[in-house]
């Protein structure tokens, strides 16, 4: 019965996140679908898979729990530049003055890439990847 427990523990699939050398990675211990490399935690070895960009939901509530601290948690940690939409529809640019359909609502959180003068390039993932330019007053820090 001891046996049983064991291979039942063994096969344990409960996700993890952590952060390590400014890079979230998404941890599944023990047993993983994609094998990237293996980190060693508490003596435990561990198998995880590197995000290369976090979810719009994952952003929004770090945002939102570090607005609540008074912290900038994805700054400090993730060394990752965040701004959060304040008019109630900002136009996404695919280049300065050349507007497309798409747009951004008040409350999301944007990931900035790139800064020009009163331009920030912007990805936002939600079901598909949406990167293009917003103006700098759309947004707040």
């Amino acid at each position: 019965m001891n046996r049983e427990y064991e291979n039942k523990k063994a096969k344990n699939t409960s996700l993890t996140a952590c952060c390590k050398a400014g890079a979230l990675r998404l941890i599944r211990r023990r047993q993983s679908l994609r094998r990237t490399g293996v980190y060693r935690g508490r003596g435990k070895l561990a198998e995880y898979v590197q995000l290369e960009r976090l979810p719009a939901l994952t952003l929004h509530l770090l945002y939102k729990r570090g607005k609540k601290d008074k912290q900038n948690y994805l700054k400090e940690y993730l060394n990752i530049d965040v701004v959060e939409v304040v008019i109630n529809k900002s136009v996404i640019y695919s280049a300065s003055n050349t507007p497309t359909k798409m747009y951004f609502i008040k409350g999301d959180v944007v990931t900035v890439i790139e800064e020009q003068d009163d331009w920030l390039k912007v990805e936002y993932e939600g079901k598909k990847l949406v990167t293009g330019w917003i103006k700098r007053g759309d947004v707040r820090d």
